[in-house]
């Protein structure tokens, strides 16, 4: 019995886009100032010391210059992130920690271009009627 294709898991890093981009110096700012609006109320020498312990903390590899999708990361988010706020003696409850993760992340929708014939290929998986994110 055939049956047809419910959906297509796309590797989307090098298939979609490419696997890195490189970091500007203006993205510790933003995310100086997201974790302030995702932490109001702290000092703004507590959110720099968290922002430099989040940074650092979360380097490996060659990411000193460049965000890739090629490193194996030896600690998760949520651990990273707890630690570095229990570094900081701040709570680390799951609305905190989930909170920061989402201001520390990285605004991509000026820096990243789809690879050529990605937005075709999207298209067309929609058009066959796979579901698409």
């Amino acid at each position: 019995m055939k049956r047809a294709l419910d959906a297509a898991l796309i590797d989307v890093g090098g298939t979609l886009w490419p696997n890195s981009w490189p970091l500007r110096a203006t993205d510790a700012d933003g995310r100086r100032e997201r974790v302030s609006r995702a932490l109001p109320g702290l000092p703004a020498a507590t959110v720099e010391a968290l922002v430099v312990d989040l940074i650092e903390s979360s380097r490996f590899g060659d990411e000193a210059r460049a965000v890739t999708t090629e490193v194996d990361v030896p600690v998760d988010a949520v651990n990273l992130v707890t630690g570095c706020l229990t570094r900081q003696s701040i709570a680390t409850d799951g609305e905190t920690v989930a909170r920061v993760r989402r201001a520390m992340a990285l605004p991509v929708h000026d820096r990243l271009r789809p690879l050529p014939g990605a937005v075709e290929l999207l298209a067309e998986a929609h058009a066959l009627g796979l579901r698409t994110v």
